[in-house]
């Protein structure tokens, strides 16, 4: 509970443990919790080899598979719910949301992704231009934009009246996420 809380409200958390300290199910548990609890998230799971992205896809999988009241939960969405195999990349939808599993490998085939969340296993094995300069940039997008042009006019117009801003700029429970483990 500790870890996913600290991963939840962190904009650039680091899960950092040793070898079998669960770092890849604790991803896995926290990608699908975003996913639900915020609809419409769009996250990107990556690792260094399919292998690695894979791995947390199983989770999720597992998780998925062995949680009827989920699967109840989300069985009123349209389309295909749960997870999704494909050649390069894996998915698994959930409501409005999507995980997208992808390796990163030499990072030249996964250009142009957008995401929320970008949850990253095995970071000490990426590449860091490759992290820095294709990676980071699956979430430059704004995670509700509409709702952000709204809450700065809010805000603008309640500076123009003199009233003190009670909204909180810094609310990660909506804004883009970078995790790396």
């Amino acid at each position: 509970c500790v870890i996913i809380k600290e991963l939840w409200e962190r904009k650039f958390p680091m899960l950092i443990a040793t070898r079998g300290g669960s770092k890849s199910f604790s991803l896995a548990v926290y990608s699908m919790l975003r996913a639900l609890l915020l609809p419409g998230r769009k996250i990107v799971v990556a690792g260094a080899s399919f292998r690695q992205s894979k791995l947390i896809y199983e989770y999720c999988t597992q998780i998925w598979n062995n949680a009827p009241l989920l699967r109840d939960a989300i069985s009123s969405y349209s389309g295909h719910q749960g997870p999704k195999g494909g050649n390069d990349s894996v998915y698994m939808y959930l409501g409005d949301s999507k995980i997208t599993f992808i390796p990163i490998g030499l990072g030249e085939t996964i250009r142009g992704l957008r995401a929320n969340d970008v949850v990253c296993d095995e970071f000490k094995s990426l590449n860091q231009e490759i992290f820095e300069n294709v990676i980071a940039g699956f979430a430059s997008v704004e995670s509700s934009p509409q709702e952000k042009v709204a809450s700065r006019l809010d805000a603008d117009f309640n500076k123009i009246l003199g009233i003190e801003d009670q909204t909180r700029k810094d609310d990660l429970s909506i804004s883009n996420q970078i995790v790396i483990s």
